[in-house]
């Protein structure tokens, strides 16, 4: 999950974003978003699940620790993945390819 601290009762199993740092630590880690997706799915994960709504709030909070450097990048990672299905337009869930 990016962006969501709350695992939502997810089934099988959901790794909540818990202090909203998924995407920044793995960017800053891994360099690139090709590396990113890789290390997902070595680390198991089949599915991304977003919260649309807090990306929104990031994008407008002025965080610091939030650039909108990242976001455009995860803006550009998510556009490379099959069209996810939305709930709600608040979250978006990716099956990673």
């Amino acid at each position: 999950m990016l962006y969501e601290a709350r695992s939502l009762y997810c089934a099988p199993v959901c790794s909540p974003d818990e202090i909203l740092d998924r995407w920044k630590r793995d960017l800053n880690t891994y360099g690139d978003s090709g590396a990113i997706l890789a290390s997902w799915k070595r680390e198991g994960y089949t599915h991304l699940m977003v919260y649309t709504a807090g990306v929104d709030f990031m994008r407008t909070a002025d965080d610091p620790h939030h650039p909108l450097s990242d976001l455009t990048a995860l803006d550009a990672f998510l556009a490379r993945l099959p069209a996810p299905q939305s709930f709600g337009g608040v979250y978006a869930l990716y099956t990673l390819p």
